[in-house]
């Protein structure tokens, strides 16, 4: 793996571990697991163009681990998809203006 590679990888993590942490919600150990993964998907194997999100021969990707999805949100914002930087910050907040939150944990 190349040093730029696991740089973006340590970032993806590193924003995902920060929204969790905030939001007092989510499970660390997915970010921390499935980062690499995600990151090799999106990279060498999935076609997609963060530039049309709505292009229709595009690959798609579900995550069904809702508690996981602060990371897929960290990947996308590094990967160029258009979520900005305030989103992140109020990820599971009452005034998440996108609402980006799949599985809400109660308890």
């Amino acid at each position: 793996m190349k040093k730029q590679d696991i740089k973006a990888i340590s970032s993806i993590k590193v924003l995902a571990l920060d929204m969790i942490d905030k939001a007092g919600s989510g499970h660390p150990g997915i970010v921390l697991g499935a980062a690499p993964i995600l990151y090799a998907l999106y990279k060498d194997h999935l076609n997609v163009l963060p530039s049309k999100p709505n292009w229709f021969n595009r690959d798609r990707f579900v995550m069904s681990a809702g508690h996981g999805s602060a990371l897929l949100y960290s990947l996308l914002y590094h990967a160029g998809f258009e979520i900005e930087m305030e989103e992140i910050k109020n990820f599971r907040q009452q005034y998440d203006r996108r609402n980006l939150q799949l599985h809400r944990q109660e308890g």
